[in-house]
Formats: C-alpha cells, sequence, structure tokens
C-alpha cells in the first residue's frame, strides 16, 4: 500500500496499487506548532513527544531535535 501525506502530497511510504493518506513529519510538526502547549503536554508520552502512526516521535518542544 502506497501511503501520501493528505495535507501536501509527499510520499511517506511507497507500496503496491492501494493508496492511503496519512501526514508526513514536516506537515505534523507545522500542525503541531500551532496547538496550545497545554494540550500537547496532555496527550505526550512521558518523554515529552508525540508519536504518529508512523512510529515517528516528535518532540512538544520545537527547539528539541525534530524527531527521535
Amino acid at each position: 500500500m502506497t501511503v501520501v501525506c493528505a495535507w501536501c502530497g509527499a510520499l511517506i511510504a511507497p507500496g503496491g496499487e492501494q493508496l492511503s493518506h496519512g501526514i508526513c513529519v514536516s506537515c505534523a510538526t507545522d500542525f503541531m506548532s500551532r496547538l496550545p502547549r497545554a494540550f500537547l503536554e496532555s496527550v505526550a508520552d512521558p518523554d515529552g513527544t508525540v508519536t504518529l502512526f508512523s512510529g515517528h516521535k516528535l518532540p512538544i518542544d520545537p527547539r528539541s531535535a525534530s524527531s527521535r
């Protein structure tokens, strides 16, 4: 199954003829930057990151590394 970003159309995971949609790390980072910090803290993992379905971990503090 091929997965593309529903926001920007970037290829997330190449695959077969079937198509699915997700969100790429860049679009997820941009979206998270617009959310209230209190909300991000309420859904964050104990290490201070938010995990996407893809498995990428994004820090809730934008001054941290972009993914872990």
